[in-house]
């Protein structure tokens, strides 16, 4: 019967998860690379807090679900971008990354890094780096080292450091709530 209520719970994590990545696309500016738009998001943020906050396997679940559902159609990746061919044009290679960020995130977590809020933000930062880096990598790609660094990451730091210290402190937050919680039982 455990196992069951932990199914469900995770399960309804996830989908809790995939709500908060969707609404997250709805915070949204557009960058002009020139006849492609990069559309800036919130997406980033939520993927570092639900990669890191969310128990046991619902993050990555979450994510997955966001990217999945994404590439059958549905419009919930930024600016209503939808299908597999959202994974091949600018925006790819972060979406790549947001998986393999919340992976990332999810481990530093259960090896501790939550224990303190500057390990929280060192978690953030490998975070960030790792969505940046897949970005950017896919921008190179389709764009050259110049371009591909100017609009893919170079122009995207004031921003990324701006949501790497908001989840820090989202998370920080989080942990230090339910730290308080179990105590008070």
């Amino acid at each position: 019967m455990n196992n069951v209520k932990s199914t469900i719970q995770q399960l309804i994590w996830a989908i809790a998860g995939f709500g908060l990545l969707y609404l997250s696309t709805k915070l949204s500016h557009d960058l002009v690379l020139g006849e492609t738009i990069i559309p800036l998001t919130g997406q980033s943020l939520a993927v570092l807090v639900i990669g890191f906050s969310w128990p046991g396997w619902s993050g990555i679940l979450a994510i997955g679900l966001y990217l999945l559902v994404g590439g059958l159609g549905y419009p919930v990746f930024a600016n209503g971008a939808s299908g597999w061919a959202a994974f091949q044009d600018s925006s790819g290679g972060y979406l790549f990354g947001f998986l393999i960020a919340g992976y990332f995130l999810r481990n530093l977590k259960i090896a501790g890094w939550g224990k303190s809020l500057g390990w929280i933000l060192g978690a953030m930062l490998v975070g960030t780096l790792l969505i940046m880096g897949f970005g950017s990598l896919r921008l190179v790609q389709l764009y050259g080292m110049e371009e591909g660094l100017k609009y893919g990451f170079w122009n995207l730091w004031p921003g990324a450091l701006v949501k790497l210290v908001v989840a820090t402190l989202i998370c920080w937050g989080v942990g230090q709530l339910l730290a308080r919680a179990s105590r008070i039982k």
